[in-house]
């Protein structure tokens, strides 16, 4: 079920990472070889004469005096004198993975702002549509303060405006506080199946925000949506899609995570493994994990209670 992921450092900017920090180097010349740079003072030992290589494929060194060495992290620790955690972020910093950029010219807004016609509880309509998905309505309410709209709902900001008719409204929250929402179709008849909230709607870019993050501590599972979510429940992170933003990664980076573990649906394969990629960069462990079923969110409950606890070990 679990595949671990080998932590890949090549993408590592070592010679941004030096230069920002003032540190000297060479590229070439007495004891540098090729394919290698030479660090002036060695980050373990202190000693001097560029005797610390670095080799650019690996971003792997060792001291040729003193014999200590280690991996990027390692490295930038030392020379940085920064703890792991702080080491990682400035390992990805500098690096360039595959993560999508949010456009600058996207600004979010100064509050959540809403569609009209939200009722205060949910449909009818919604409601069978949840039990018909083995969801119970009721916890959902409770857990993660989920609401639905009328047959009419209409959000307004200036000039624009956004249809978010007969959808079921999933706030998300980041560090206690409403970041943006993503709404879910629950007539069958829509298309997109899910909306988010529009930037200028939202205090953060939705493409930047994980659902359910003020339960991530320690082992993490990460999945695609908010339905995920439900079904696995805390510890448990939706990146809202598959195609993820260093802003969620440096946000995770922000949390205590020891372990994370990435569940993507059936035929996202490749993205998981790219996600996870990235998250080797901030997360000390990292696996990629498959299921049978084509979506997380169509196991029985019993059933994911049990892939949560073989992936974490614990319900």
């Amino acid at each position: 079920m679990q595949k671990k992921t080998k932590t890949d450092y090549s993408s590592f900017n070592i010679i941004g990472f030096l230069d920002e920090y003032g540190i000297s180097y060479r590229t070439s010349g007495k004891n540098i070889a090729n394919g290698w740079i030479g660090i002036e003072t060695c980050p373990f030992c202190s000693g001097g004469g560029f005797h610390f290589g670095v080799k650019l494929s690996s971003n792997s060194g060792s001291c040729w005096l003193c014999g200590d060495g280690g991996n990027a992290v390692s490295i930038i620790a030392n020379v940085a004198e920064v703890g792991w955690k702080e080491a990682y972020q400035i390992l990805y910093k500098h690096s360039s993975d595959i993560v999508d950029w949010i456009p600058e010219s996207d600004k979010p807004g100064q509050q959540v702002i809403l569609p009209d016609g939200i009722r205060e509880k949910l449909s009818k309509s919604a409601k069978q549509y949840l039990i018909g998905r083995k969801y119970n309505p009721d916890f959902l309410v409770q857990q993660y303060k989920i609401r639905c709209t009328d047959q009419y709902s209409t959000l307004y900001i200036e000039d624009r405006e956004w249809d978010f008719s007969e959808r079921i409204l999933c706030p998300v929250y980041m560090n206690r506080q409403m970041q943006c929402y993503v709404a879910r179709d629950y007539t069958g008849e829509k298309d997109p199946k899910y909306m988010n909230s529009p930037v200028v709607a939202s205090i953060r870019e939705p493409r930047s925000c994980i659902y359910n993050y003020d339960t991530l501590k320690g082992k993490i599972i990460i999945v695609e949506g908010v339905t995920d979510v439900w079904r696995f429940g805390a510890k448990v992170g939706a990146f809202l899609g598959i195609v993820f933003t260093h802003h969620q990664i440096r946000s995770l980076a922000e949390k205590d995570i020891e372990e994370a573990t990435v569940l993507f649906d059936r035929g996202a394969e490749k993205r998981a493994k790219e996600l996870a990629h990235a998250l080797a960069a901030v997360v000390p462990v990292v696996r990629v994990a498959f299921i049978e079923e084509d979506d997380p969110g169509v196991m029985e409950q019993d059933e994911a209670l049990k892939v949560k606890y073989q992936l974490i070990g614990e319900v």
